[in-house]
């Protein structure tokens, strides 16, 4: 219920993140097999995310590539910058709640049912702590050294700033 409240406050609030969340549909209860009565949020998506970054890291257990841990990242501080501007944190940025379409170069946050009205603070650690989880061994030192000091950035825009110069830097 505090997802399904969440997303659709937050569809309203911003045409750019509206492109980019799950769409609520419906929600309501059920009763489930075995399980008994339960709530249940009823979500569309607009892309074809079709993995979590948790998948990504049980497929590719030695670590992405170093390369697509930028664009990945970079989308989510897109997401994290126009969340924070609205006064609004997400709270529990983690593997499973990173839903990514390798194709498209897209990625899109989940799992909404802490977020509401805060500082960005943790969403930039957690973000960083992702990003170091996905890179495995082969990153190079001053990336891995920038996700463990995502929490160091006041503003997602500033940590974005830096993960462009570093690009740049690292592979032109």
């Amino acid at each position: 219920a505090r997802e399904w409240q969440g997303l659709q406050r937050l569809c309203r609030m911003s045409t750019f993140l509206r492109a980019l969340l799950a769409f609520p549909l419906a929600c309501g209860s059920a009763e489930i097999e075995g399980k008994g009565l339960r709530q249940l949020a009823l979500f569309s998506w607009r892309s074809r995310l079709t993995f979590t970054l948790e998948e990504t890291i049980h497929q590719y257990p030695r670590g992405i590539d170093p390369e697509a841990s930028i664009w990945m990242w970079n989308r989510l501080l897109e997401q994290l910058s126009e969340l924070h501007s609205l006064g609004w944190c997400h709270r529990q940025i983690r593997l499973e709640h990173l839903l990514v379409d390798p194709q498209n170069h897209g990625l899109a946050l989940c799992g909404w049912s802490q977020s509401g009205p805060g500082q960005g603070q943790i969403d930039l650690v957690q973000s960083g702590q992702c990003i170091a989880a996905l890179l495995g061994s082969r990153a190079p030192r001053q990336l891995r050294q920038l996700a463990l000091d995502a929490g160091n950035y006041s503003q997602a825009k500033s940590l974005q700033a830096e993960l462009g110069r570093l690009a740049r830097q690292l592979f032109g």
